[in-house]
């Protein structure tokens, strides 16, 4: 048996015990449905066969079920909880560049959707990630591209 075969082997021995996916490992896979960090979610596994992950003030749930082929597959049971209305009020989003001394949290991209679901997704995630401006690059074919900062208050 080569040192491949071995590995394989071995990461499908939790897989045939059950639906034994890691909190951790569904923690990094909620905390990037939820777009927060991996320190910010919290995971618990609420029966045999689901896991709930909470953070950013949203929740997703996995549901896992065991395959005939000896591995397990854990799928989103629900899409991440919406923010309120309250929660992106604070959140501006602009065609133009920031003001100075803002920090790129990087770009966005979100498709299949009315103008109006992709705008306040780019909102959710943008406050999601602490920040308070999105700049609205495109948004063309129910597809938009921005890109998330966050700024200092206004003085």
């Amino acid at each position: 048996m080569t040192i491949r075969q071995l590995a394989m082997t071995m990461s499908l021995i939790p897989a045939l015990i059950g639906c034994q996916s890691s909190l951790d490992q569904i923690r990094v896979r909620g905390a990037k449905a939820l777009a927060c960090g991996f320190d910010q979610v919290t995971a618990e596994k609420p029966n045999e066969s689901s896991y709930v992950v909470s953070g950013c003030g949203r929740s997703v749930s996995y549901v896992c079920k065991d395959h005939p082929e000896g591995y397990v597959s854990c799928r989103e049971g629900n899409e991440p909880t919406p923010l309120t209305e309250a929660q992106l009020l604070g959140i501006t989003v602009g065609k133009s560049d920031p003001p100075a001394g803002c920090t790129d949290l990087g770009p966005q991209v979100f498709q299949h959707g009315t103008y109006e679901t992709l705008y306040r997704k780019f909102k959710e995630r943008i406050a999601l990630l602490g920040g308070n401006y999105g700049r609205l690059d495109l948004i063309v074919n129910n597809k938009l591209q921005g890109v998330a900062f966050r700024c200092p208050p206004a003085q």
